[in-house]
């Protein structure tokens, strides 16, 4: 028999499922986009990779699973690896349940009818929740029983032709969700039963900007977008009760399509956020959750290539201390308090929400693969060949690269 250990939680519900146990509680690896529902990419670990300056350490590949073409990003949920994959040619969706200790795969659930599907998140017991989006009835989102690989329940909302690649957010009571006929919607669902809580519109304009999700932090709720036909950048925070607008802040930024390519990173009460500008530079900012204002901006080249394998992400990372910008010359480490530049990494072509830990930082590129860098010497101590999604698996120690072109997941030990 295999035991699976989850990280540390105060409550667990072990179940026997396949030979193996599943460990479920409301501590997690990696269960959401940006690895928590603050979606900060950052996971307080020492990796204790031995490199020098002058030496990359070779990564110890595990396993490799070959699953279906338009995998989503990967999440983690008691130690198994979840990850949906879809068609809008075939409206084919599945989700791939898997040992992610060994790759074996659990369960391969059919989501039906789902022309696009977002990462499966974790956050109430032993389900897993699906933000999908339908040819004809709109965004559905529906919850999972891992043990036995059924859909327990199923939610409907409204929509049009969006696309929301960071999946659903799990809050303290609720599910929260982006939707609604023009994208400014906020949905609460209740994670039991599917009941819509509440469906309220928080960003009004004529044609709001799809792409985005609802950002969860002590229990507050945040909402963002990327300026749409008809109104602005903005970044606000919503009742979590009731979704009612509490207050927002106006984003100067300029039309840049129809998707927000963004979610807000947010730690010791400073919210990062970016804009973006048609001349091709990207503006972060730090925005105080207590005052409203915005602390600090900060410009830089923006990155124009799509990792190959993923999909197109401006989200900034933090570990509180510093902030980390993808931009077109590499990662900009800023001061989180002072907006004051500390480092870049150079990083050739990278794009996407780098991952933090306590010593080092990980990221993708388009053409050369992933990259560990060594946080305090700037260094790469760890290449891959392959590209895409990213995924980190606290207590064992590995990284899963999900590439949504292929239809494989790379298991790398760390």
């Amino acid at each position: 028999m295999i035991i699976l250990k989850t990280m540390i939680s105060l409550v667990t519900l072990s179940i026997l499922l396949f030979g193996q146990s599943i460990v479920a509680s409301r501590s997690f690896q990696w269960p959401t986009f940006g690895g928590s529902p603050a979606h900060t990419g950052f996971i307080p670990i020492n990796l204790n990779i031995e490199s020098t300056t002058d030496q990359v350490t070779d990564p110890k590949l595990v396993w490799t699973g070959n699953l279906t073409r338009g995998l989503s990003y990967s999440t983690l949920f008691a130690d198994t690896l979840l990850v949906t994959g879809s068609s809008r040619l075939t409206g084919d969706s599945k989700l791939f349940v898997l040992n992610a200790l060994t790759g074996k795969v659990i369960h391969t659930i059919d989501l039906h009818a789902a022309s696009y599907t977002g990462p499966p998140v974790g956050g109430f017991e032993y389900m897993a929740y699906v933000q999908s989006v339908g040819d004809l009835q709109g965004i559905y989102l529906q919850a999972i029983n891992l043990i036995t690989g059924d859909i327990k329940w199923t939610a409907r909302g409204g929509a049009q032709w969006p696309s929301y690649p960071y999946g659903a957010t799990p809050g303290l009571n609720y599910i929260y969700m982006a939707g609604g006929t023009y994208n400014g919607q906020l949905f609460a669902v209740d994670p039991y039963n599917g009941t819509i809580v509440f469906n309220t519109g928080v960003v009004v304009s004529s044609f709001s900007c799809d792409w985005w999700t609802p950002t969860v932090y002590n229990n507050r709720v945040f909402y963002n977008s990327q300026p749409g036909q008809g109104s602005n950048g903005v970044f606000g925070e919503a009742n979590p009760d009731t979704g009612a607008v509490l207050w927002s802040v106006p984003l100067n930024s300029e039309w840049d399509g129809y998707s927000t390519y963004w979610v807000p990173a947010i730690m010791n009460d400073i919210a990062l956020v970016s804009t973006r500008r048609t001349y091709g530079s990207i503006e972060f900012h730090a925005i105080g959750l207590n005052s409203h204002d915005i602390l600090w901006s900060y410009s830089c080249p923006k990155a124009s290539v799509i990792v190959n394998g993923s999909f197109k992400d401006f989200s900034p990372s933090t570990d509180g201390i510093s902030a980390y910008f993808t931009c077109a010359d590499g990662i900009h480490q800023v001061r989180t308090k002072s907006g004051q530049l500390v480092k870049i990494f150079s990083c050739e072509n990278c794009a996407g929400q780098p991952i933090v830990t306590k010593d080092f930082l990980i990221i993708s590129s388009d053409g050369n693969g992933t990259m560990i860098f060594n946080r305090k010497s700037g260094a790469i101590s760890m290449h891959f060949e392959e590209s895409g999604n990213l995924a980190l698996h606290s207590s064992a120690k590995m990284l899963y690269i999900t590439n949504s072109v292929t239809g494989t997941v790379f298991a790398y030990a760390i």
